[in-house]
Parts: structure tokens; C-alpha cells; sequence
């Protein structure tokens, strides 16, 4: 996916899995990045060549070793092919072509959800400048997917740098418990990463209130998660 401020992809492996008709997609990677002020005024297609290229890069063992398919709805593999493209596209080109790819039209594929949601979430709920430049800045949001759940995390750095997670819970959860674990893990990479101030923002009023002591929790489960993010919270 790309966009005026971000470009990301995720990598899915599909297979089959007992009790279960269908081939199953399995998200096993994402990769993103926002965009420069350069890079944001490019078109769009080199955008697209632009995530691309970062894949093969960062994921180049997947891509040495497996045949790869490209799902998108722009005809990338036409463009890679034509011999009169110039610049920027026949250079990403000629090193694309280097590897065992198939462009196929978008279709249905779940996992695309993932590299929507850090990609649109990243754009759209990015701090003004003057507060960045002091504290770092942390997004957070989880979702419930069925057999498992999914959850994202933006964390932005003083001098604006920007890095992106998915995690993925391998239990059955509610809403409330995937937006705190997606914060819990959050604070962990954010202390990993010698943050020292944070702005946390995140979309769950449960979690967010019940953070702030403006409202009791009811359940065990909810208070230990709660107790667990007071201890990561006296690091900053």
C-alpha cells in the first residue's frame, strides 16, 4: 500500500491446515516506512516499485528461496516488463526483475488489513512537530481476528524517525485484553529503544481511562494487565 505519507507491505503465507477447507493466509511479516518529502511527491506507481524494492531488501530470504506473489491492483509486472521505461522505474525495475515474482490482481486477502491499518493510522495521527522533537510518540491499536488477533504499534522518535510493529497473539482474547497487550508490548520495544518520554495514544477508552485512573477495574484480568502497565510506565 502507498499513500501521500506512507508506503508498506505485508508478506502472507498461504497453506493449507487440517479441519479447514480452504487455504488459510498467515501474516508472517510487515514492513514500512513513511515517506520523505521527496519520496512523498513521487507518483504513484513508484511508490508502489519503491515498497517493492524495500521488500526484496529487508525480506530477501523469502524471495531468494520461495516463488513470491505480488497482489495489487496497479499493473507493476506490465511496467517492470516495458523496456522503454526510464529513470528512477527502469532502475527498480531491472533489480526487481532479479527475482522469482508473479503480479496477480488484487483479490480478497485478509492480511492486507495489516498494511492498511499502520499505513492509514501512521498518516493520519502523526503529533505536530514541536512535540516530537521533545517526547517520543507511541500509537497503539489491536484488533480481534479470528483464530488469533493482531495488533499494531507506531512508535515515533524525538527527531521524527518513525517505526512500525505487528504482533500477533497466538491465544484467544477479547478486544479489551488485545489493547492491552498491544500497549504492554509497546512500552517494552519503546524502554528497549532508550525511550525516556512518551506520548501514548490509542483508540481503546477502556484501557486508556482505566491507565488514567479515571476508571476502576472490574475484573482480575483487567487489573493485572493494568498493574503491569504501571510498572512499564514508572521507566519513563
Amino acid at each position: 500500500m502507498a499513500n501521500n505519507h506512507v508506503v508498506s507491505a505485508t508478506l502472507v503465507i498461504e497453506r493449507e491446515e487440517p479441519a479447514c477447507p480452504l487455504k488459510v493466509q498467515r501474516p508472517v511479516y510487515f514492513i514500512g516506512e513513511v515517506l520523505t518529502n521527496t519520496k512523498a511527491q513521487c507518483p504513484q506507481v513508484q511508490k508502489l516499485l519503491y515498497a517493492m524494492l524495500m521488500a526484496t531488501r529487508k525480506l530477501l530470504h523469502y524471495f531468494t528461496d520461495h516463488e513470491v506473489m505480488v497482489i495489487t491492483s496497479y499493473p507493476l509486472g506490465d511496467i517492470i516488463r516495458n523496456r522503454d521505461a526510464v529513470g528512477r522505474i527502469s532502475e527498480w525495475a531491472l533489480k526487481l526483475m532479479g527475482h522469482d515474482i508473479r503480479y496477480i490482481p488484487c483479490t480478497a486477502i485478509k492480511s492486507q488489513a495489516l498494511a492498511n491499518f499502520i499505513a492509514k493510522r501512521t498518516e493520519v495521527q502523526l503529533l505536530p512537530s514541536d512535540v516530537t522533537h521533545k517526547y517520543w510518540t507511541m500509537y497503539f491499536d489491536g484488533s480481534v481476528m479470528a483464530p488469533s488477533s493482531g495488533a499494531g504499534v507506531v512508535l515515533i522518535s524525538p527527531d521524527g524517525s518513525r517505526l512500525c510493529y505487528v504482533i500477533r497473539l497466538h491465544f484467544s482474547t477479547s478486544n479489551n485484553t488485545v489493547e492491552y497487550e498491544t500497549l504492554i508490548n509497546g512500552l517494552r520495544i519503546a524502554i528497549e529503544l532508550g525511550a525516556t518520554r512518551l506520548y501514548i495514544r490509542g483508540d481503546s477508552k477502556l484501557v486508556v481511562d482505566q491507565v488514567m485512573k479515571e476508571s476502576s477495574c472490574k475484573s482480575p484480568l483487567m487489573a493485572a494487565y493494568y498493574q503491569e502497565v504501571r510498572k512499564l510506565k514508572d521507566k519513563f
